[in-house]
């Protein structure tokens, strides 16, 4: 086995989908028997959030499926975190294509990742952002963290070769 993976998860402001995906994975990873060999964590492109908590419906919707994100904070997204990570997941293309071009030389590229090319039916989408919507996309952005988790759960165990 693998001693350590390390999935990091980003967005606009680090408020919204990714805190959300972050506290979804986290959950299926101690579930999994993981914690001890996986590391998740969550930034955004954008440091206007830096310090605060996840929004407050995003922490009430993930509340509502048992998961609790109150206790994360937002942070930016740094070129250290390229080599602290070994996965990259961006909840949208334009947030691929900044990830692409903060990543410093040296460090493979493949590990940025779009999110939802780990779902079943939404490769290639973006992740919709909640945040000037209503409740309804607050419930979408869940329900696809959730189909698609599973699917995470299993590539961190091949990379873990627990399987």
């Amino acid at each position: 086995m693998t001693q350590q993976y390390n999935v990091l998860m980003v967005c606009t402001g680090n408020i919204c989908r990714s805190p959300t995906a972050h506290g979804f994975l986290e959950h299926a990873v101690e579930e999994a028997k993981l914690t001890p060999h996986v590391v998740v964590d969550s930034a955004g492109t954008y440091g206007g959030h830096q310090g605060e908590p996840p929004h407050h419906r995003s922490v009430f919707f993930a509340e509502q499926a048992g998961i609790d994100i109150s206790h994360q904070t937002a942070q930016r997204i740094e070129k250290r975190h390229f080599y602290d990570f070994d996965l990259i997941l961006a909840m949208t293309e334009q947030h691929k294509d900044y990830l692409t071009r903060l990543c410093p030389n040296g460090v493979p590229i493949n590990n940025v990742q779009l999110y939802l090319d780990f779902s079943d039916g939404f490769k290639g989408e973006d992740m919709p952002d909640p945040y000037y919507y209503g409740d309804d996309m607050f419930l979408t952005v869940i329900e696809l963290i959730k189909q698609t988790t599973p699917n995470l759960i299993q590539h961190i165990k091949v990379q873990l070769k627990t399987e």
